[in-house]
């Protein structure tokens, strides 16, 4: 496995001049019940444009530069949309995931709860699917019906 990767990284709010592109990002780990992904595409979404802009603003502030819960820690990698292939999985992740192909839900939720709110998304609050690879838990890898 690579130990660098590319990566889209977001540096500051701003146009899309806040994105460089970068060819030795550091590849994550998968840790505890997260998988590691080799993305094989990640879309452009309202939540990506909105958070590199800083257009979700905060509570009684509206003008205020943010991501979709509030303040960025940069540099971001952002990209909440992905499909790709698991490569590598962390401790307590059933085998059968490795290799599979998987469509990833960007949402962070509150709690394992069925019905916990999400309270952040890839590529806003934790980085994202524009790179090489992202790391996620392993429940939000949805696997695909598809095997190739």
């Amino acid at each position: 496995m690579d130990h660098v990767m590319t990566a889209a990284v977001l540096s500051r709010h701003g146009g899309p001049d806040a994105l460089e592109v970068r060819p030795d990002w550091p590849v994550p780990a998968a840790g505890c019940g997260e998988v590691l992904i080799r993305v094989g595409a990640a879309t452009v979404n309202n939540t990506d444009i909105w958070t590199r802009e800083g257009a979700y603003g905060l509570p009684g502030q509206p003008d205020a530069k943010a991501g979709w819960r509030g303040a960025l820690r940069f540099p971001r990698i952002q990209g909440g949309d992905i499909a790709g292939r698991v490569v590598a999985i962390g401790a307590g992740v059933p085998a059968e995931l490795l290799g599979r192909r998987v469509l990833v839900d960007p949402a962070i939720y509150r709690d394992e709860c069925r019905r916990a709110p999400p309270v952040g998304l890839l590529g806003s609050e934790a980085d994202g699917g524009f790179a090489t690879y992202v790391v996620v838990p392993a429940p939000h890898a949805h696997v695909s019906a598809i095997r190739r």
